[in-house]
């Protein structure tokens, strides 16, 4: 019959306490779905303009024209519907918004 080392159920132990302890000292982690959510609706009400309107001019301000509105919408509904990832370029879009508001 097998019996693990001694040393081998120490260095678990040791193992198991400090990431318990890392753990409980780390904050916890927030969805980052839902703190997108409250971004672009922080943000858009900072703007004074609704979150579809957010979408178009993040895709303006990244690629330099005007956004077809259909793909726009299928991003859109996909953010709020299937709680996917905001875009990359709404992302980058509410960093330099915070930035300069800042």
């Amino acid at each position: 019959m097998y019996r693990e080392p001694r040393s081998l159920g120490l260095a678990q132990r040791i193992v198991t306490w400090t990431w318990g302890a890392c753990c409980s000292v780390t904050r916890p982690r927030v969805d980052t779905v839902a703190e997108s959510l409250q971004v672009v609706s922080l943000t858009a009400r900072g703007l004074e303009i609704s979150e579809f309107e957010l979408f178009a001019r993040a895709y303006r301000s990244w690629y330099g024209h005007a956004p077809v509105v259909r793909d726009l919408e299928r991003e859109f509904g996909r953010f709020l519907n299937l709680r996917c990832n905001l875009p990359f370029y709404v992302r980058r879009f509410v960093a330099r918004i915070d930035t300069l508001a800042a």
